[in-house]
Formats: C-alpha cells, sequence, structure tokens
C-alpha cells in the first residue's frame, strides 16, 4: 500500500485462536455467489503438501527467482544459459504453457551493457568522422577510412571461434578499441597516398606507392600489438578470465582487420578517384 513516499506491506490473517490446527483452515466460510456462506471443506479438496514461504509477484505474475553460482574452470555462464534453455526449460515451458522465464544475473548485466555500449560506439564513430573530415575536407575520404570497420566484427568472431571463447560485453569493449586502431592504420595509408598525388604522381601509381611504402609500418603495427595480446590470451589462471575475451578481440581482430586493409582501402581509393574526374587536382586544392 503507498502511503505518501513510502510502501506499507499489508498482512491478511485469521486471528491466532482460528489458525492453529488444520480443522480451523476445513472450518474457513467461503461466501458463495448466492451469498450464503460455506465451509472451504464443501466446496474444496484439500492435501498437503509444500508451499513456499512467500509468495512474490512482478506485474500481477507470480515470479519464482532461482539463483546459481557457475564455475568459470568448467563453464561460462552463456554456455550454462544455453544449456538450461535448451533441455530443463524447455521441457518445463512445453509442459506448462503458461511459464515463462528470464535469464537475469550476468547475462542481464551484459545486455544492458551491450546496449550502453552500442549507444557509445555510435556517438564515437560520428565524432571520429567528424574529426576526419574536418582535415581532410572531404566526405568520402572518412568512409573509406572507416570502412574496414565492419572486417573487425568478422575478425573478432572468428578469434574467438578458435579459441573457444565466447562472446561477452568485454568482447565488445575489445571490438570499439579495436576500431580505433584500424582507423589509424588506414589514415596512414590515406595520408600517404594524398601526398603522392599533391607531388604529381599519377593515381594509380600514388595508391600502389601508398599500399607498398606503409604495408611495412602498418604490419608491424599490428604484429607488434597482437604479441603484446598474447600472453593474456594464452593465460589459463582464472584472475585472467575476465580479460581474456577482451584480448582476443583486440589482438585476433587486428590481425585478420589488416590483412583486409591492406586490399580495402587502396581498391576504395582507386574507386574515389576514379569517380572523381579531377581527383588529383582536388586533392591538391583541399591541401
Amino acid at each position: 500500500m503507498q502511503r505518501g513516499r513510502e510502501e506499507v506491506r499489508a498482512y491478511v490473517r485469521l486471528p491466532t485462536e482460528e489458525r492453529n490446527s488444520i480443522t480451523d483452515i476445513e472450518g474457513y466460510l467461503l461466501r458463495t455467489p448466492g451469498g450464503d456462506k460455506v465451509p472451504i471443506i464443501g466446496v474444496a479438496s484439500l492435501g498437503m503438501g509444500v508451499s513456499p514461504s512467500a509468495l512474490r509477484r512482478r506485474d500481477g505474475h507470480r515470479v519464482v527467482t532461482v539463483t546459481a553460482d557457475v564455475d568459470a574452470s568448467v563453464i561460462s555462464g552463456d554456455e550454462a544459459n544455453e544449456i538450461l534453455a535448451g533441455s530443463i526449460l524447455a521441457d518445463l515451458t512445453a509442459e506448462h504453457p503458461d511459464l515463462t522465464y528470464t535469464f537475469g544475473g550476468e547475462q542481464q548485466q551484459q545486455l544492458e551493457s551491450i546496449d550502453a555500449l552500442k549507444r557509445g560506439f555510435v556517438i564515437a564513430l560520428i565524432l571520429i568522422f567528424a574529426l576526419l573530415a574536418i582535415p581532410l575536407r572531404s566526405y568520402t575520404k572518412p568512409f573509406i577510412i572507416m570502412a574496414v570497420i565492419p572486417f573487425g566484427f568478422i575478425g573478432v568472431i572468428l578469434g574467438h571461434w578458435i579459441l573457444g571463447v565466447a562472446l561477452s560485453a568485454i568482447s565488445f569493449m575489445g571490438i570499439f578499441g579495436l576500431s580505433g586502431v584500424v582507423v589509424n592504420d588506414s589514415l596512414v595509408m590515406i595520408d600517404f597516398i594524398d601526398q603522392k598525388l599533391r607531388e604529381g604522381v599519377p593515381p594509380r601509381t600514388a595508391i600502389v606507392e601508398g599500399a607498398k611504402g606503409r604495408f611495412r609500418p602498418i604490419m608491424l603495427t599490428s604484429l607488434t600489438t597482437f604479441l603484446g595480446f598474447t600472453p593474456l590470451i594464452l593465460e589459463r589462471a582464472i584472475q585472467a578470465q575476465f580479460l581474456i575475451p577482451f584480448a582476443a578481440s583486440l589482438g585476433c581482430g587486428i590481425i585478420f582487420t589488416t590483412a583486409i586493409l591492406m586490399m580495402v582501402v587502396p581498391a576504395l581509393c582507386a574507386l574515389h578517384l576514379h569517380l572523381t574526374p579531377s581527383g588529383r587536382s582536388s586533392t591538391a586544392s583541399a591541401r
């Protein structure tokens, strides 16, 4: 019951002298639709059984909460939920069609974290685009630089699959960090190609020299980043299990994305210059 700003719990029960024995329950009077009173034993069958000590309801539905701790060295929380949903809970819902269930705990926290991370990631992408568009004075080049980011998701999924690590909210944090590294690598190549174009080099030659000239620094940056995360990826201590998805996302994702970057960025640059008839002059004037 709501009283002002406070919630007051109300308990309804019989007087002490009327709830001391089972016979008191059998003699409990119920009012019929006609207005008469009859003992409950005359209209219902009573039996002994086990019931919860308290009934909890949410949105008008009776709720039972079951909690358990997961041994991280044996199974992850996501794997345990998949087993429950595919076996025990599936059988219960088939037997009781009115039964519904939701997962809470770690999975609920991960879903809430992922929703917040998605909103933050969209804002970060918008800011990255703006920061690239202003100095480059172009609306298309930021898209070329950021075009490799979606391929990072593929690398992250492959890395988790190869390592046998489950995707989690920490994995998505690694993806966001990976996006920043990939943008830096693409920007290095784009800047070098623009420099060659300003020097009067033909577009095709500028793209080939840009890819060749920046292959070594980009590849070394990616390899050193991957090697830096390798000890954490291979660590099997319980204390490190929380950070392994992050290391797998950033370490494995950057190796795959770098290989794609060396092909996608030059191809998109060639397409951009082909669609821009005055590509070389426009680059010089943009400077």
